[in-house]
């Protein structure tokens, strides 16, 4: 989990305008969401040797912005208008996203040294997916 720590800017979304029209994102915000720099900063806050960590998402853009603090625990938690579980396995972080409107899954994992965002839906009986891939920032 320690690679994934630091601050990390956008580089590239793959489909992840098919994600924001899956969430019934509005035209003129897809637009901006794809349009405009997002920062994460994740950093560790509590680590225990026979335990679960916890950690602080932080992320920043013109079109979302949100500051939680996540337990690796894999117990449901409300953070705003969803409710979302966080776990570890094999170096990836498990998040699974009970919304409002719709329900979805992410991968949170390192690939060729940027940290990548998977996620998730079924649209019918077929599953979906979109990423996005941040690239760490110098400090």
């Amino acid at each position: 989990m320690d690679k994934f720590l630091g601050n990390w800017r956008l580089k590239e979304n793959n489909d992840f305008d098919n994600f924001l029209i899956f969430t019934q994102t509005s035209w003129w915000q897809r637009k901006i969401a794809l349009n405009c720099a997002i920062n994460i900063s994740l950093r560790c806050f509590l680590k225990k040797q026979n335990g679960y960590n916890h950690y602080n998402k932080k992320v920043e853009s013109l079109f979302y912005s949100t500051d939680e603090n996540i337990i690796l625990d894999n117990e449901w938690r409300q953070y705003g208008q969803v409710k979302k579980q966080y776990s570890l396995k094999d170096k990836t972080v498990n998040v699974k996203i009970l919304g409002t409107i719709v329900n979805w899954e992410e991968q949170i994992y390192m690939n060729n040294n940027n940290l990548v965002i998977k996620y998730a839906w079924k649209e019918g009986d077929k599953t979906k997916t979109a990423t996005q891939e941040f690239s760490k920032e110098t400090e």
